[in-house]
């Protein structure tokens, strides 16, 4: 008897540990699952307002500098202006709320400035957009990185893009995440109207890595 007093109160401490590496994995896994959806997210709401605002053909092919909000995705509180010459794109958020800046139109709050310098003609095969965050944050969480889509081709009209997000990162209060990405992707829907992000849908295939918080 002495023998299985001893025994069984070992396999009480198995099943204990067992349970705790579970619990932690489980925990971990949500927490990279929730820190890849929120970097996930804002690098493609950054995405969608460098082609919603994208340059026109009359500001590719014109001498001024100019000031539009095109697609009406952007809050009055944000300033969107291109050079022809540099062929840049820059779209800075106000710092209207001290410490979190401009609130955006989906609810979140953005400050800092999106810089996206162009490289042929916009949607013509082989152009691209790379992009660039300065001083930049979400909801009061600061974020680095860049981000760049090359138009590789159309299939079926649907544009076809392979896009790379490097050095990116967002730090918070509980740490930083960082990451990587390689992806393709393809507009599948929203091709007729390019310059309204509203019913656009996209395909995407590829993946990323990186470190949770």
């Amino acid at each position: 008897m002495k023998g299985y007093k001893l025994f069984f109160p070992f396999l009480i401490i198995l099943v204990g540990l067992s349970a705790c590496k579970k619990n932690e994995q489980i925990e971990e896994s949500i927490e990279s699952a929730q820190d890849n959806a929120m970097a996930e997210n804002e690098f493609n709401s950054i995405f969608e307002f460098t082609e919603s605002e994208a340059p026109s053909t009359e500001e590719i092919s014109g001498a001024k500098i100019s000031k539009l909000n095109r697609s009406g995705k952007l809050p009055d509180c944000a300033t969107r202006v291109y050079n022809p010459e540099s062929k840049t794109l820059t779209i800075e958020f106000e710092d209207e709320i001290e410490g979190l800046g401009c609130l955006c139109k989906d609810g979140n709050y953005r400050l800092g400035t999106i810089t996206s310098v162009y490289e042929g003609e916009f949607h013509e095969v082989g152009s691209k957009a790379t992009v660039t965050l300065s001083d930049y944050s979400f909801n009061g969480h600061d974020v680095t990185g860049s981000k760049s889509v090359e138009v590789m081709g159309s299939e079926d009209g649907n544009f076809i893009y392979n896009m790379q997000v490097r050095d990116a990162s967002i730090t918070t209060e509980d740490g930083t995440l960082s990451w990587e990405g390689d992806y393709a992707i393809t507009r599948i829907e929203g091709n007729e109207t390019l310059f309204n992000p509203f019913d656009d849908v996209y395909s995407v295939t590829g993946g990323a890595s990186g470190v949770n918080r």
